[in-house]
């Protein structure tokens, strides 16, 4: 375990002026998890009732796991959604599984804020931690590990009426480390413990869940137009509906897993927008860096314990207000595909001129 102080934790919180707002930049089970085990965790610290904490995420909540997680628990009565307009100085900011505050993710509100507390288990902090602030950044399997190791900490356990967010924590573990495939001691750990609390029917909803149709169409699409150089592939899903776009996702760690690839880039058009998806497995790569290079401010990756990358990225295109039509979409998706070629495949040099 990394040396942080975990009882400044409580010092922090029972400082605290404000209410708390815990942010979630990627809907996923490990975040959600984590978020909702935040807030219990404040509310037992500092002795305030669940309404002045609030779980706010960015995004959609469009994965079908996540939507079985959302349906089962009712989350979205209990979350909210981060819009353009919100205004967080009246708060205190909270950060688990993320700890960039400039994640393009975020929109408007990159670099907007200092967060008060963060728990992550990524590389790539992107500010100066003071004082006054709880930081916990510790390179494991999960998020949600080092929330139940906090909970342990302070001797926590959830009220009767909190325990789904046992089996929140347990699916979060279970997810971020590839069914446990790539969980270390103490993943393996806190995942054991969750487990005690944990329904066996909820967790096989969770981990069996179903998916769409238009996950296997989208996944056809893309095999059918991969492109491979070297040991990075290329491939795209066309035009998809917001809905479908964490398939970008899914189907970058499908292909990632394929003999003699180390890299992913698969990339759809989203209204006026050209979302991507990026994966990769060769450590000598900075991932954020090579993201930032090629794609922009709205682009970014984090790095995972064991040396892999996960990226993904925005480019506002504005297809739908002036250049989209009918009788064109198939001309824009192949100037895209141009460009992507050039970004992904060229050398070094030529990829930043």
């Amino acid at each position: 375990m990394s040396k942080v102080n975990l009882d400044k934790l409580k010092t922090v919180v029972q400082s605290a002026e404000k209410p708390f707002k815990i942010l979630i930049t990627g809907v996923d089970p490990d975040s959600m998890g984590s978020a909702f085990a935040l807030a219990a965790l404040i509310e037992f610290l500092s002795g305030e009732v669940a309404g002045s904490i609030q779980v706010c995420y960015f995004g959609a909540i469009g994965h079908r796991q996540n939507k079985t997680i959302d349906n089962l628990y009712n989350l979205e009565s209990m979350m909210m959604m981060v819009t353009d307009d919100e205004d967080f100085d009246n708060y205190h900011v909270c950060l688990v599984d993320s700890c960039t505050v400039a994640d393009s993710r975020m929109g408007k509100h990159r670099n907007s804020f200092v967060p008060l507390i963060v728990v992550d288990h990524h590389r790539g902090i992107d500010f100066e931690v003071g004082d006054d602030q709880f930081c916990w950044i510790d390179e494991i399997g999960a998020c949600a590990t080092m929330l139940v190791e906090l909970m342990q900490h302070y001797k926590f356990e959830l009220d009767e009426s909190d325990r789904f967010i046992y089996n929140m924590l347990a699916i979060g573990i279970y997810s971020d480390t590839d069914s446990l495939n790539s969980a270390g001691a103490r993943d393996r750990e806190a995942f054991n413990y969750v487990r005690g609390f944990v329904s066996e029917a909820e967790f096989v909803k969770f981990s069996q869940y179903t998916l769409p149709e238009s996950y296997y169409m989208n996944l056809y699409y893309a095999i059918g137009r991969r492109e491979q150089v070297g040991s990075k592939v290329l491939t795209n899903i066309g035009y998809i509906d917001p809905e479908e776009g964490d398939d970008l996702a899914m189907i970058a760690n499908q292909l990632v897993r394929k003999d003699g690839v180390s890299m992913v880039v698969v990339w759809g058009i989203v209204g006026g927008k050209v979302r991507i998806s990026v994966r990769n497995l060769d450590i000598s790569i900075s991932l954020p860096k090579w993201m930032k290079e090629r794609f922009g401010d709205r682009a970014g990756a984090k790095m995972a314990p064991d040396g892999r990358a996960e990226g993904g990225g925005t480019i506002d295109m504005e297809f739908d207000k002036f250049w989209l039509c009918d009788d064109n979409k198939a001309e824009i998706i192949g100037i895209m595909t141009k460009k992507f070629r050039t970004l992904v495949f060229e050398p070094e040099k030529e990829a930043k001129s």
